[in-house]
């Protein structure tokens, strides 16, 4: 009887031991805003990888354009592709993409295009990109800190916005007598200029961090696509040239075989937005 006991405390013992090591190495999620030992908040790391895990989207910035492409994900066989939709319309000057689950996109969009609405109300035009991206970044921000579940996508945005240059020349002008200053209010409040805005392409996680660049890619086989973009891209590429470059990107760097019907690609520009058809897609692929 002695023995056994003995045996019942010794397992027991050990049992302890162990769960209390595992307990001592493993970490505990007790909400969405408390921190790890290491520093990190788990669920907006979750979150990103959850947006890492996604169909690959690709944005690329060129001089007198910015372009958005992304795959169509096909759940099931019984869907119509046609019915899919990858790349989105913000406002009327700004256009979006993602990589990740797609219902917490749908949530992000309402939120970007409630911004932009609000901003027309007030100000009787939609705002520019950086505008927009920092109160975006704001609201994904604000629901790390309030027991909320980070969104689960990483999003592509692009749009125009002032031309800083340009504005320090009018201000130049100005100061010569050669410019007043009632021209330069309508020239750079309009957006709608030429030569008074410039296209800018931004990448924004889970985490509500903002990135600016000439190019981007997100999803699966994001490293060697961005790889890719790098070679391939340059600062003064064109939005025609970088339509074929996004195109070879989503086909290069694809888990499967991808055709028309599953790229979808939209181009802004100053003159607006352009969504490409399938016939013209199919074009761009047999060019390449």
């Amino acid at each position: 009887m002695i023995r056994y006991l003995h045996y019942f405390i010794h397992g027991a013992s050990y049992i302890y031991i162990n769960l209390f090591l595992f307990i001592m190495h493993e970490e505990v999620n007790y909400s969405t805003t408390t921190f790890s030992s290491k520093g990190i908040l788990s669920h907006c790391e979750r979150a990103l990888a959850a947006g890492k895990n996604g169909a690959l989207s690709v944005g690329i910035r060129g001089t007198n354009g910015i372009v958005l492409a992304s795959i169509k994900k096909v759940p099931s066989t019984l869907v119509e592709i046609e019915s899919i939709q990858k790349v989105f319309m913000v406002c009327d000057t700004i256009i979006c993409t993602y990589s990740g689950l797609s219902g917490d996109f749908r949530l992000a969009l309402e939120m970007g295009r409630k911004i932009a609405s609000d901003y027309y109300r007030i100000y009787g035009r939609y705002p520019y990109i950086d505008t927009f991206m920092k109160e975006f970044s704001k609201v994904l921000q604000e629901k790390t800190q309030r027991e909320r579940r980070p969104i689960g996508c990483i999003c592509l945005f692009a749009g125009y916005t002032q031309n800083n240059k340009y504005i320090q020349d009018a201000m130049a002008s100005i100061q010569e007598n050669e410019l007043n200053e009632d021209t330069l209010v309508c020239d750079v409040s309009g957006g709608d200029g030429i030569g008074n805005t410039v296209p800018l392409l931004y990448q924004i996680d889970p985490s509500g961090s903002v990135s600016s660049g000439f190019s981007f890619a997100v999803g699966k086989m994001y490293k060697e696509s961005s790889d890719f973009l790098k070679k391939r891209c340059s600062v003064d590429v064109e939005v025609h040239d970088a339509v074929v470059i996004s195109a070879l990107a989503l086909q290069e760097y694809s888990e499967v075989s991808v055709s028309a019907k599953e790229i979808s690609i939209s181009v802004v520009t100053r003159e607006g937005v352009q969504e490409y058809t399938q016939e013209e897609v199919q074009n761009i692929l047999h060019s390449i």
